[in-house]
């Protein structure tokens, strides 16, 4: 592939541009161009913490659209452990005749308040800012505790996270 061919390729509106956080989908050139940042060497460490704990955990991946979200999940895919399930792109629905709020919430129903406790469900959710409120606004009522934690950690305000740790005590 010549040069001007690799550069396209890193367009916004390229094929390539694209990419799947649920498997490792990285080409030659964006791994070349990969960056290690702290962030992925955290999320990597909470994810490990986090599927040694013997209950329900859900990560959140969170930003806003272009922020890397899907690109980090693919970079450090293969290091995830087996017990997590990763859902990209929580903008989609996978049935015609339902919204991707109803996708969310048939992904999340183990974490609504009646359920969590209940199950072992390890998700990794990459979401955006966006997308997470409209989720809490629609459904805050069935997810209080998911609710209370977002707000609470200022995950939606993010200029003020109060916190990135992960806690066992938490199933979030």
């Amino acid at each position: 592939m010549d040069f001007i061919n690799k550069i396209n390729s890193l367009k916004e509106s390229s094929r390539d541009a694209i990419i799947d956080g649920e498997v490792y989908s990285l080409n030659d050139l964006k791994e070349y161009l990969h960056i290690e940042r702290k962030i992925e060497s955290k999320l990597l460490n909470i994810i490990k913490e986090a599927s040694q704990v013997d209950k329900a955990q859900l990560i959140l991946v969170c930003g806003n659209v272009g922020d890397g979200k899907s690109h980090i999940l693919s970079y450090i895919n293969e290091k995830i452990p087996n017990d997590f399930k990763i859902h990209n792109d929580a903008t989609e629905s996978f049935n015609p005749d339902e919204s991707f709020l109803d996708t969310l919430d048939k992904l999340l129903t183990n974490f609504k308040d009646e359920k969590l406790g209940t199950n072992k469900d390890k998700i990794i959710l990459a979401i955006n800012l966006g997308t997470l409120n409209n989720f809490l606004e629609s459904k805050e009522s069935e997810y209080k505790k998911l609710y209370n934690y977002i707000h609470k950690r200022g995950i939606l305000d993010s200029d003020d996270i109060q916190e990135d740790k992960f806690s066992q005590s938490s199933h979030f």
